[in-house]
């Protein structure tokens, strides 16, 4: 997996770097055959570019404030603030061409965050995953752990 410091290149051959310490790219074969399993939409691997984060994160601000919006008031359902989490990504092209983005975010720090995905039983609003349509910029398959 590729974290921490996120490098882009740019059609003009300028680099762009941008640090994003919650956040790796899933690049370990065996993680990501693994994590296809659950992405019946998976074509090939993509590329995560600088255009991307911001589609990420604003997607991930939507989605907490509509989760927290649609909460029952129970106060340890609600998600947490965008910048809490840890974000384990990987870009995609589904079957259609369209470029997908998996997230599975936690807030739990975990010591081998960079090289496995992070699964849990339960856990609550601290884990969730995602799926962002990058191109329609829309989420979908959202699923927030119980507890």
């Amino acid at each position: 997996m590729f974290c921490c410091s996120i490098t882009y290149v740019k059609n003009d051959a300028k680099k762009v770097t941008s640090t994003y310490n919650k956040y790796v790219i899933i690049s370990d074969s065996v993680e990501i055959k693994r994590t296809i399993l659950l992405l019946p939409h998976f074509h090939k691997r993509d590329l995560f570019n600088v255009n991307d984060t911001t589609i990420v994160d604003s997607i991930i601000v939507k989605i907490i404030e509509e989760s927290n919006r649609e909460d029952l008031g129970i106060e340890s359902r609600s998600l947490l603030e965008n910048n809490q989490y840890y974000k384990q990504i990987l870009p995609f092209k589904s079957k259609e061409g369209k470029k997908m983005i998996w997230i599975n975010c936690f807030c739990e720090y975990n010591s081998f965050w960079k090289s496995k995905i992070i699964t849990v039983d339960d856990g609550g609003s601290c884990y969730f995953q995602v799926l962002i349509s990058a191109e329609e910029k829309t989420y979908s398959d959202l699923k927030i752990n119980g507890f």
